[in-house]
């Protein structure tokens, strides 16, 4: 139980806002660069729009399965998307 509570207080809520901008961000210039909409990267993703819009936006944070989602729609390894986000803290 201790494990989880130091699992759950890992991040405060800055740093988790800011993950999810520099992600949300990267989506975006992933897309951008294909020259697709949200619309198209929504389809080929089965990502819902409006939820990938929340996500370039920064407003949510995604989980596991829809960040795969993403990756693969936009044809993009996840660690494009991923890698960097976090920094380390010793």
């Amino acid at each position: 139980m201790a494990e989880a509570r130091y699992l759950l207080k890992m991040f405060d809520s800055r740093e988790s806002k800011a993950i999810a901008r520099e992600f949300g961000r990267r989506v975006k210039i992933a897309r951008e660069a294909k020259g697709w909409t949200q619309q198209e990267a929504s389809a080929l993703s089965g990502v819902p729009q409006p939820c990938w819009s929340r996500i370039e936006s920064g407003l949510v944070e995604p989980g596991l399965v829809t960040v795969l989602s993403i990756a693969n729609g936009l044809r993009v390894k996840e660690g494009t998307l991923l890698v960097g986000l976090l920094t380390r803290r010793n």
